[in-house]
């Protein structure tokens, strides 16, 4: 995915539109965060997710990326927000971390990406304290060409807020949409309670993913 090193201006710009601000907003109500939390965005670009976190809840915030150039972005801009975040160029599907040390770990439009995204996600699960969460953000079954076109013309998005939103749906018509089901599958032979919350008309599926307390 190192590909990504080549479109950080647009993914700058694409993680600062209303509806990546409004996926932001709504995995942070999910992610039930309390005072000195140390929360992974597994995948975290440019970094304005965690940086929009760190403004409302005191937490610790570490990002990975396997493109050292959008962990640059995302430094420069954890300088200009003033937000004592850290990031790091990291593979997801090979943590350095050999404990489960973050009380949440989020990850977006990432795992719909992956053939096999199971391997991964257990990687990703492992470094989960008991009793923590994984928030994940992947397309839902609604997330095609008219759907999409519909409901930001519904919202009267216009200029990158409706072109990079369609443009993220032309991306998961080359790869995957996913129910519940298949999410859940990733976890193999572990253990985890989830949820799931549609978001913008199914175009969008919020899963979380509760760590057993007693593990």
């Amino acid at each position: 995915m190192s590909q990504f090193n080549d479109l950080v201006e647009f993914f700058d710009l694409q993680e600062r539109t209303t509806w990546q601000t409004e996926l932001a907003a709504e995995l942070f109500a999910h992610a039930d965060l309390e005072p000195g939390m140390r929360v992974l965005d597994a995948g975290c670009g440019a970094g304005w997710l965690l940086l929009r976190w760190a403004r409302q809840a005191k937490i610790e915030v570490v990002g990975i990326d396997n493109a050292p150039q959008m962990i640059a972005r995302a430094r420069q801009n954890a300088i200009q927000e003033k937000q004592p975040a850290t990031f790091q160029v990291a593979d997801i599907r090979r943590l350095d971390w050999a404990a489960p040390i973050f009380d949440r770990v989020v990850s977006t439009f990432v795992f719909f990406l992956f053939d096999n995204p199971g391997p991964t996600l257990q990687e990703v699960w492992r470094v989960v304290t008991p009793g923590g969460r994984l928030l994940l953000f992947n397309p839902g079954l609604s997330c095609t060409a008219p759907e999409m076109e519909h409901y930001a013309t519904s919202r009267g998005w216009t200029g990158f807020d409706h072109d990079s939103f369609l443009q993220w749906g032309d991306v998961v018509s080359r790869r995957r949409r996913l129910t519940p089901a298949d999410v859940e599958s990733w976890w193999g032979d572990q253990i985890a309670s989830f949820s799931h919350a549609s978001l913008w008309n199914d175009i969008g599926l919020v899963t979380v993913a509760v760590k057993p307390s007693n593990e």
